[in-house]
C-alpha cells in the first residue's frame, strides 16, 4: 500500500516528458506493490495497482505525444484485467473509475491509430488506382466502386470507439445528474466526445443531435446566470455540432441555427477579448 501511495504520489508530480516507460519512478512503485499483491490473495488491491500502472504509462505516453496504437495495446490489457476483478457490485467507485479510464484510452488508442490507417488507406487506393488502369473505362469505374467499398470498411471501423461509448453509458448509470452532478457532467462529456467523433466519421446526423442533446442537458446543470464561461462553451459546441448537422444534410435552416448558436456563445462571454471569443470567431466566419 505504501508502494502505491509513493507511485500516486510521484505520478501527480513528477510523470511526464522527463521520464519513459522504463524510468519513470511512479511506474517503478506500482511495479513493486505488484510483487507483494496478488489477484488471488488481495484481488481489489492488485487490481487498484493494475489500474494506477496503467494510467501512469497511458500519461507518460501521451505527454510525449509520439506513440502509436499499438504502444498502447499493452496498457489496454492493464485497465481490462483491472476490470475483470472490480466489479459494480464488488466496488462500485473503483469500477466506475476503470471504467471511465478504459473508455479514455480507447479514444487515444483509436486517435493513435488514425495516421497510420490513413497513410495505409492511400497507400492502398494508389495501387488499386493503378491496378484499374489496364481495363476498359465501365469496367474500371465499377472495380474502383468496389476497392473503394472495401477500402473504408477496412480502415474506418469504430470498434474501439463503439465500446469506449458502452463504458461511458455504464458510468451513467451509477452517476446521475441528481444524485452525483459533478461526476455525471464528466462522464457525459466523454460520451459527448465519443458520440461526436462517431457521428463525424459515419456522417450520421442522429448521432449529432444526440449529441446536441447532451450539450443541453449539461446546460441544465451550468446555467447561463451562474456560469457564463461553462454555458457559453457548451453553447459553441451545440454550434459546431448544428453546423455539422447542416452541411451533412445540406440543410440552411441548421445554418442558421448554427449562426445563432454562436452569436449566443459570443454575447454570453463576460471577457470579449478572450481566447475562446477568438476561437468562437474563427468558427462563425468559416461557417458563413
Amino acid at each position: 500500500q505504501t508502494q502505491l501511495d509513493f507511485g500516486n504520489a510521484l505520478f501527480y508530480y513528477q510523470s511526464g516528458t522527463q521520464f519513459s516507460l522504463d524510468n519513470d519512478p511512479a511506474i517503478e512503485a506500482y511495479k513493486k506493490s505488484l510483487e507483494v499483491r496478488t489477484e488471488k490473495d488481495t484481488p481489489l488491491e492488485w487490481a487498484m495497482s493494475q489500474n494506477n500502472l496503467a494510467s501512469a504509462a497511458s500519461y507518460i505516453l501521451s505527454a510525449h505525444n509520439n506513440s502509436t496504437a499499438d504502444d498502447r495495446i499493452d496498457i489496454l490489457n492493464d485497465f481490462r484485467e483491472a476490470l475483470r476483478i472490480t466489479t459494480r457490485g464488488r466496488a462500485p467507485l473503483d469500477w466506475a473509475l476503470m471504467k471511465d479510464n478504459l473508455g479514455q484510452e480507447l479514444v487515444k488508442f483509436h486517435r493513435a491509430g488514425q495516421a497510420a490507417r490513413t497513410e495505409t488507406f492511400d497507400r492502398e487506393m494508389e495501387a488499386a488506382m493503378r491496378a484499374q488502369e489496364s481495363y476498359p473505362l465501365e469496367k474500371g469505374a465499377e472495380l474502383h466502386q468496389l476497392t473503394m467499398a472495401k477500402i473504408v470498411e477496412k480502415f474506418g471501423a469504430t470498434d474501439e470507439i463503439d465500446e469506449a461509448l458502452g463504458h461511458f453509458e455504464d458510468i451513467l448509470t451509477l452517476y446521475t445528474k441528481e444524485r452525483h452532478p459533478w461526476r455525471w457532467l464528466q462522464a457525459s462529456r466523454r460520451k459527448a466526445g465519443v458520440l461526436r467523433t462517431l457521428a463525424m466519421q459515419n456522417r450520421n446526423p442522429i448521432r449529432m443531435r444526440e449529441v446536441i442533446s447532451i450539450y443541453r442537458e449539461q446546460q441544465t446543470l451550468l446555467q447561463l446566470r451562474y456560469d457564463p464561461v461553462s454555458w457559453a462553451q457548451l453553447e459553441h459546441q451545440v454550434a459546431i455540432a448544428l453546423g455539422t448537422i447542416g452541411n451533412i444534410t445540406e440543410d440552411p435552416k441548421k445554418l442558421r441555427e448554427a449562426e445563432t448558436a454562436y452569436l449566443q456563445a459570443m454575447e454570453a462571454l463576460p471577457d470579449k477579448t478572450s481566447e475562446r471569443m477568438r476561437e468562437i470567431n474563427i468558427d462563425l466566419a468559416r461557417l458563413r
